[in-house]
């Protein structure tokens, strides 16, 4: 994935490795829940700097990864969950998940046991690599709270179901024929809740996909299937943020072919009101219609006296950028040009400007009534500008 130009974040849960453990003496009366992890994710994003993410998790994670795409949507760009569950019955009802095998550091033995059952009953279990994993997870179960599975079994037992029809971000679920652990039909009903999911099914995997899997060609099956789900699924939600780009850009440019017509009246559609204009010795805020329409037919008059004739929008150097769901920013350059005195007809250069604006996506109007004038173009697109600065063309910004 980080070749691929993705920032990976691997994180551990509270109560696992360098994260906070939960050893309070009033745990078992306050214990923790799946929602609780959720919001642990999400204000790490916000640690982070980081406003939007596709979140990924397998088994418990894949979970706790539901719940942020439900209780934090405007977070999540997509979902991907690979061998989980919504029903925590699928785990609390496991014969497999025995406390006694947590309790103690397993033998090797213990160990490679438990593991061949989880990963099905298809492909072998690779000794080597598990033995390695063993080796690891002996040398890393002193940075583990020794109540971790007790805590984290609990959180998912007392966690209730999720509404997972309110997902509604593009979710990838994958789920293997032979997991002991949690069974099939699991993932299969409840991507049937996810209006925008793809399920795809591992045949003979077990509750892990093995990545271990000893014939090269079986290795290059999994490879080539899942991953480019995975990539496909990641790259159909950036395609939905460059379409919100191009239709920011698409507003802007409109704007600028309306503004030279030198009517107030007609700009009037594309700006929200309480906006802000910004130029050379003025700064204008706008709340209502008469406010937008009356420093406009200032602007404008202005420009009259000036000869001023079209602005003309370097378009090709467009720079745009989404700032979050709903608010974007464009900048670039433009040229003003007048008439030459003493002709009709012809035009010269009039200055060279700067000009970034940022802009607001508004919720969809209430269907329009019969009795109202049908949309234009400015009114249909929900994008308006909040925000307007004219500036020296230099000082355009790079996004």
């Amino acid at each position: 994935m980080v070749e691929q130009g993705y920032y990976v974040i691997r994180f551990d849960n509270r109560d696992i490795g360098l994260s906070t453990w939960s050893n309070t003496k009033d745990w078992e009366t306050k214990p923790y829940s799946l929602d609780d992890l959720a919001t642990d994710s999400v204000e790490l994003l916000t640690a982070l700097e980081i406003d939007k993410a596709h979140v990924i998790g397998a088994s418990m994670g894949g979970s706790i990864a539901q719940r942020i795409a439900i209780s934090y949507p405007k977070r999540v760009l997509s979902l991907t969950s690979i061998v989980s569950f919504a029903d925590a019955s699928a785990l609390t009802k496991s014969s497999i998940l025995s406390l006694s095998f947590f309790a103690k550091v397993p033998s090797l033995e213990e160990y490679l046991g438990f593991w061949s059952v989880l990963v099905g009953t298809t492909y072998p279990l690779d000794i080597p690599l598990y033995t390695q994993l063993y080796k690891d997870s002996v040398e890393e179960s002193t940075r583990y709270n020794p109540n971790c599975i007790t805590h984290q079994l609990s959180a998912i037992a007392r966690s209730p179901i999720p509404d997972l029809a309110l997902i509604d971000i593009p979710t990838l679920i994958l789920y293997g024929t032979a997991d002991p652990l949690i069974p099939a039909t699991h993932a299969i009903e409840y991507a049937k809740l996810i209006a925008d999911s793809q399920l795809i099914e591992m045949d003979g995997v077990g509750h892990d996909i093995p990545a271990g899997i000893c014939e090269a060609r079986n290795r290059a099956r999994w490879r080539y299937r899942i991953h480019p789900e995975i990539f496909k699924l990641l790259k159909r939600s950036k395609s939905n943020m460059s379409n919100e780009i191009e239709a920011v850009k698409a507003q802007f440019i409109k704007y600028s072919e309306v503004f030279n017509k030198l009517d107030p009246k007609l700009i009037l559609p594309f700006f929200a009101l309480g906006s802000i204009l910004i130029t050379t010795g003025v700064v204008a805020t706008m709340t209502t219609e008469q406010e937008v329409e009356g420093v406009f037919t200032q602007f404008m008059g202005l420009l009259k006296k000036q000869n001023f004739t079209c602005s003309k929008l370097d378009v090709d150097n467009l720079s745009a950028k989404m700032l979050s769901d709903n608010i974007a920013i464009v900048s670039g350059s433009a040229i003003r040009y007048k008439k030459e005195p003493g002709t009709d007809t012809k035009e010269v250069e009039l200055e060279r400007i700067g000009v970034t604006y940022t802009f607001r996506k508004d919720p969809p109007a209430p269907t329009a009534k019969a009795t109202e004038p049908p949309a234009t173009e400015a009114t249909a697109n929900p994008w308006k500008i909040v925000a307007g600065i004219i500036h020296q063309p230099e000082n355009a910004i790079a996004l």
